[in-house]
């Protein structure tokens, strides 16, 4: 899974407050790439980021792990479903 300031990047074009964030993000070469909500948003603190930013922040935050637990659920489910085709293959 990507790093959440990439994931950002797909929304850099929106008019809403994630947009904001993501042209924020972008422009910031020293936003952290750690996948960690405690180090972006202690980041984010430092900088002195309104409520506005971490509003968006806390909304971005849960569409980004709800994609990142569907990811690893689709992994495992496909895994098992590749394991068993391999199992069938030599049936």
């Amino acid at each position: 899974m990507v790093s959440f300031r990439k994931w950002m990047d797909q929304y850099k074009e929106e008019r809403s407050p994630i947009g904001d964030l993501a042209r924020d993000i972008a422009a910031d070469d020293t936003f952290p790439k750690s996948s960690k909500a405690d180090t972006l948003f202690e980041y984010m603190e430092e900088c002195g980021a309104c409520e506005g930013c971490f509003r968006a922040f806390y909304e971005a935050w849960g569409m980004y792990e709800r994609e990142r637990v569907g990811e690893k659920l689709f992994r495992r489910k496909w895994g098992a479903f590749a394991s068993l085709r391999e199992v069938d293959k030599h049936h």
